[in-house]
């Protein structure tokens, strides 16, 4: 009988490995940029479990576990090297969870027996002293009791899993430090609360004999209660800071949002700037004619040439003045434009626009800015610079479809996160990170289209539709 008691406990403690190694897998997933570094970081977990165990030298569980875990965090470092606290956040994470859920699914098991094991007894021996009969029903009592432990545990670190997948929503930001301390705090506690009741039930068991769960009826419900406590907070801390950085992101678009109603307000003025020196220009248009008709009346020709440089070099100026001249079918768009062909010159970018304003298509202008201040600033910002470096803008329609495309150079593979369809970022502005697509997609999204981006290992594409917000269809 024996050696059906060990079969059973190393098939428990395989699988319970192997899932637990899935568990790590399905938790980190979202938080690395490719899958396969998170089968190799539970892979690394599964691996060093059972060095450790087949090693000659005697460890503790929450040792081994400690070790097998830290294995899966340098895995994961050396493979990503970024976002390094948030990794150990994690790791941290998943291993105060699992003790959790070990413990919680022990004290349950230590209910069951206590419930069920007079009934196992009578069922399986009526007469006591069947020595065989009892042994055999100890035996699939204790296989009984295993597969339902496994059950229960898997159940509570599945679920756990599955909390912290769909509750932590901000997975390619970096965590600052202090609020690694802050979300790691109740793993913390957890852990040291779990080995000070370990503790306690040693010492009790050494001096008197018996276990705390023998003597004490109500103790196995109130060390469940204590764990299952732990674990619900170490979750609930994740749920209501994911619900404060929301709220930080809010408040972040609406500054940004803000700043943009204000560079509109700068756009516009300028427009109204270069409209009253149109105005102005055709004004005294007639009478710079006048004052050349006459001086070729007297044949002053040299007055006359000197008369036209001067007129040139103010008309030089002035059109200096709005920077390189782009025609894009709206005078606001043709500021913005502008602007931004004068920070490409200034950092060595060559802006090449084919973009067309779309009239009669219902798209406010202040979308459009939107949409061109982001575009521009993300390629201004992301693409390579120097030695031919050039951002390509391009606009065109399609019936009641209005695309729009921007292209600059980009070196190397375009990770998405798996919740926003957003790329990853390496940006240093943690406070204003990935806000740039985000608000684009939103101007997408309210005339019922959407973003798309791709990378060909020398060029990023980003482009964006829009449906026709006004009635004309064609």
């Amino acid at each position: 009988m024996e050696a059906y008691f060990e079969t059973v406990s190393q098939v428990y403690f395989f699988t319970m490995d192997m899932l637990a190694a899935y568990c790590l897998f399905c938790l980190v997933k979202d938080f690395l940029r490719e899958r396969r570094h998170a089968w190799f970081a539970g892979i690394a977990y599964f691996l060093a479990l059972w060095v450790l165990y087949k090693t000659p030298y005697v460890f503790s569980n929450f040792v081994v576990y400690g070790l097998a875990v830290l294995a899966a965090y340098a895995v994961m470092c050396l493979l990503e090297r970024e976002r390094r606290v948030q990794k150990l956040f994690l790791t941290i994470t998943f291993f105060s969870l699992r003790w959790m859920a070990m413990s919680m699914a022990h004290c349950l098991d230590y209910l069951y027996w206590a419930v069920f094991y007079p009934w196992a007894q009578r069922f399986f021996a009526q007469d006591l002293s069947d020595f065989a009969a009892m042994e055999w029903g100890n035996f699939w009592f204790f296989l009984a009791e295993t597969v339902g432990g496994a059950v229960t545990n898997m159940v509570f670190m599945f679920s756990a899993v599955w909390v912290v997948r769909k509750f932590y929503i901000f997975k390619c930001a970096e965590m600052e430090k202090k609020e690694f301390f802050m979300l790691a705090a109740p793993s913390f506690s957890g852990m040291v609360g779990y080995h000070m009741l370990k503790m306690y039930q040693t010492l009790y068991a050494e001096e008197t004999g018996k276990s705390l769960y023998d003597a004490f009826g109500g103790f196995p419900w109130l060390a469940f209660l204590y764990y299952a406590i732990s674990f619900a907070t170490v979750l609930a801390m994740i749920v209501l800071f994911q619900d404060i950085k929301r709220g930080q992101e809010d408040e972040m678009q609406g500054k940004l949002l803000s700043g943009q109603v204000e560079s509109m307000k700068r756009y516009i003025e300028e427009v109204e700037r270069r409209q009253k020196e149109i105005r102005s220009l055709k004004h005294d248009m007639g009478n710079h004619i006048m004052t050349l008709e006459g001086l070729f009346a007297k044949k002053e020709y040299g007055k006359v040439e000197e008369y036209v440089a001067r007129l040139r070099k103010e008309y030089s100026v002035l059109s200096g003045s709005y920077g390189e001249e782009i025609k894009s079918g709206n005078p606001v768009t043709d500021v913005i434009l502008a602007e931004k062909a004068k920070e490409a010159k200034a950092k060595g970018v060559a802006l090449n626009c084919r973009f067309c304003y779309p009239e009669a298509m219902g798209i406010h202008v202040f979308d459009l800015s939107i949409i061109l201040n982001n575009a521009v600033s993300n390629a201004l910002e992301h693409g390579e610079s120097g030695g031919g470096a050039q951002i390509h803008i391009r606009s065109y329609r399609r019936g009641n479809v209005y695309m729009m495309e921007f292209t600059n150079r980009f070196y190397g593979k375009l990770f998405l996160d798996a919740d926003s369809g957003l790329p990853w970022t390496t940006k240093m502005d943690k406070g204003t990170h990935g806000f740039g697509l985000q608000n684009i997609r939103r101007v997408a999204q309210k005339y019922k289209g959407d973003i798309d981006m791709e990378a060909d290992g020398e060029n990023f594409k980003l482009s964006v539709m829009l449906l026709s917000a006004g009635e004309e269809k064609r």
